[in-house]
């Protein structure tokens, strides 16, 4: 069975088309409108996450400096609370950095929330939530 297709016009400043464009080549997208039916559906997925809409799936990567007294106790402590939450872990040593890998799976909500925990600790750098819906 073959998809319907809907042709739309589109008006976007020159600069950003001239990205848009640079970036479709550089990932060797077959089209123009393949890479924008992909955006389409990633910024409807990120708005399904926010709206909390669904049970989600995803990835929180933690930047850290192991060498902060307790950090390392406290991100452990704070997974511990949301044990159900989480599917596995991965621990990477960088050098005084580390990179903690959470998969998680829940509704948007709770692991946000876990993310957001783990962000305000002292000595993380940086954190990246990463959802998908299923």
């Amino acid at each position: 069975m073959e998809r319907k297709v809907k042709r739309i016009s589109v008006s976007v400043p020159e600069e950003l088309l001239e990205e848009f464009d640079a970036l479709t080549a550089k990932k060797a997208y077959i089209s123009r409108s393949k890479a924008i039916g992909d955006a389409i559906r990633n910024y409807i997925a990120d708005y399904d996450w926010s709206e909390e809409k669904k049970v989600g799936i995803g990835t929180i990567a933690i930047l850290y400096d192991h060498t902060i007294r307790g950090v390392t106790e406290k991100i452990v402590e704070v997974q511990h609370s949301f044990h159900d939450l989480i599917s596995s872990n991965t621990h990477l040593h960088l050098d005084e950095n580390c990179l903690e890998i959470i998969t998680v799976k829940a509704d948007a909500k709770k692991i946000n929330e876990l993310a957001s925990k783990l962000q305000v600790l002292r000595g993380v750098k940086q954190t990246k939530l990463i959802t998908i819906n299923p």
